[in-house]
């Protein structure tokens, strides 16, 4: 990991600096503790903040990739 990398990770988790290291853990027990960690659609592989989950699960790329499954 690059230190640019790494600097990106502490300033979007600034509230819990712990979380980089928790990375590799799968994407729905991790994000369930906070509701500021990165989510990772299991279909797209696309990683969003959580908050804005919903609105990717409404686009239009993840319902086409559903339909291909």
């Amino acid at each position: 990991m690059s230190s640019q990398e790494a600097n990106l990770e502490t300033t979007s988790f600034s509230e819990n600096p712990s979380s980089s290291l928790e990375q590799g853990k799968s994407p729905e027990t991790e994000s369930k503790s906070s509701k500021k960690r990165k989510w990772t659609c299991n279909i797209c592989g696309v990683q969003i903040k959580r908050r804005n989950r919903q609105s990717h699960l409404d686009s239009d790329i993840h319902k086409n990739l559903v339909k291909l499954q």
